[in-house]
């Protein structure tokens, strides 16, 4: 199963959670982040499991048709449920159900989703106007290129 966010998104709630328990005073501000990311250095760490990939890969991780490509090479295309979070969030039955019927198991009782808790869920003050149409700039054709990988689009600005 993958589970795609938009990447604007996810890049500024990366960027967040990376910062929670490091002092103000040494934190950088977003675009500046942003801008500093060395997106060739953390590619080129495979796994992105660095400490440096962990932390400052706030566009690089966003560039799903990238990392779905390298799978897609070494699975077959129809061994991937993907599903984007909009939709697992607004319809969770009826994704769950798409993904019993994937799995070809079968759903036999309801499951009540209310009942779980948010995890890593975490306010922050709202990425400003300039962060946003950066990375909405940035992400244009890679989301344009992961939509035609996929024959599918979503819709994040």
């Amino acid at each position: 199963m993958v589970i795609l966010r938009d990447p604007v998104d996810r890049a500024y709630s990366h960027y967040n959670f990376s910062n929670r328990k490091i002092p103000a005073s040494k934190q950088i501000d977003f675009y500046t982040a942003l801008t500093r990311e060395n997106e060739d250095r953390i590619l080129a760490d495979v796994d992105m499991l660095s400490p440096e990939s962990k932390r400052f890969s706030y566009k690089t991780r966003g560039l799903y048709a990238k990392q779905l490509t390298v799978w897609f090479e070494l699975f077959p295309r129809e061994n991937f449920f993907i599903i984007e979070t909009g939709k697992l969030k607004s319809q969770p039955e009826h994704v769950l159900k798409q993904l019993f019927d994937f799995l070809g198991l079968s759903k036999k009782d309801s499951i009540e989703f209310n009942q779980f808790a948010h995890h890593n869920k975490n306010t922050y003050p709202e990425m400003t106007h300039e962060e946003h149409e950066y990375l909405t700039g940035y992400f244009k054709d890679p989301n344009q290129t992961l939509f035609t990988l996929l024959g599918k689009s979503y819709p994040w600005k």
